[in-house]
């Protein structure tokens, strides 16, 4: 299960991907995309992964990006007291941010099995976005739409013979 793991939040990390990568570092200085993903550092790994979504999360949903995000975006902001605890609110009630507390409390090999098959899951529908599945469903969509109208066509040809 854990060489699954691994091999999903290496592909989760390449595609999708994470939000403002340089600000999710591991103690070594490296993004996630550079850092070796072992079996001895796979729970900081996820915990990052999942913190880093979890703010995506707060991005789309309630179109509030983190306050030290912004300052150095748009220059005119001000990251203020408030701003920081609506943001901290919103990212607090995140599905996501839970998971990342379980897996800073204790490793992932550690957790529940309940809990193990959630983040798997949530890796797993993170990955339903990555840019060769989408292609695939989208050719996929497109070849029943033709296969729709041959379909259509062939049984009015079949109406007219009658």
């Amino acid at each position: 299960m854990l060489s699954v793991l691994i091999h999903l939040i290496v592909c989760a990390i390449e595609d999708p991907g994470i939000m403002y990568p340089h600000k999710h570092l591991t103690i070594l200085g490296q993004t996630l995309r550079q850092a070796d993903i072992t079996n001895t550092n796979v729970s900081e790994v996820l915990r990052m992964f999942l913190f880093a979504r979890a703010q995506v999360e707060v991005r789309l949903i309630h179109g509030i990006m983190p306050p030290d995000y912004c300052n150095k975006d748009k220059r005119d902001i001000i990251a203020t007291p408030e701003k920081m605890a609506e943001y901290n609110k919103h990212l607090h009630k995140s599905r996501p941010y839970e998971m990342s507390t379980w897996i800073k409390d204790k490793p992932f090999l550690c957790l529940n099995p309940t809990d193990k098959a959630e983040i798997l899951a949530f890796v797993c529908n993170e990955l339903m976005y990555n840019k060769g599945v989408v292609k695939e469903i989208d050719n996929n969509v497109e070849r029943v739409n033709k296969s729709r109208k041959i379909k259509m066509e062939l049984e009015n040809k079949l109406k007219r013979v009658r």
